[in-house]
């Protein structure tokens, strides 16, 4: 019998993943510990990344060439790590408006084309904010490497 966790009202789980990723799982935790006994082959562990592994990469000189420095960002890259924030708030403000809708009992009374497209629409918005969230993260990240 799952425990509470397991029983909640939501339809979804976001999990650390470790190096500063979330991701999110749509069900349970019982659902997120099913998935995850059975990792995907891009989630297998790479030597590369274990220092003195098999396959770790030297380490990077003090003083590295201009070529292999991380590179600034561009106007565009800027403007757009600007703007992410206030995309990212509109989706979660669109989202938490379907929710509050989908959870008042009159919902499933109402157009039965709603029913379906709530939902729907629920699930690409969770999507669109998972994506948005990690083209913020890489862009803060390359944004502070530029920086050093």
């Amino acid at each position: 019998r799952p425990g509470f966790v397991g029983q909640a009202a939501h339809p979804q789980v976001v999990v650390a993943e470790g190096d500063g990723r979330w991701r999110e799982y749509v069900g349970g935790y019982s659902d997120w510990l099913r998935m995850r006994a059975q990792p995907a082959p891009s989630d297998a562990p790479r030597n590369d990344r274990v220092p003195g592994g098999a396959g770790a990469a030297p380490a990077a000189p003090a003083n590295r060439p201009a070529a292999d420095r991380p590179r600034k960002l561009g106007f565009k890259e800027q403007r757009e790590l600007q703007e992410l924030p206030k995309r990212i708030e509109a989706l979660e403000i669109e989202q938490a408006r379907l929710t509050a809708e989908m959870n008042d009992p009159e919902f499933f009374r109402r157009d039965p084309v709603a029913l379906r497209a709530a939902p729907a629409r629920l699930e690409v918005i969770e999507g669109e904010l998972l994506e948005l969230l990690e083209k913020w993260e890489a862009l803060e990240q390359r944004a502070r490497e530029a920086g050093r």
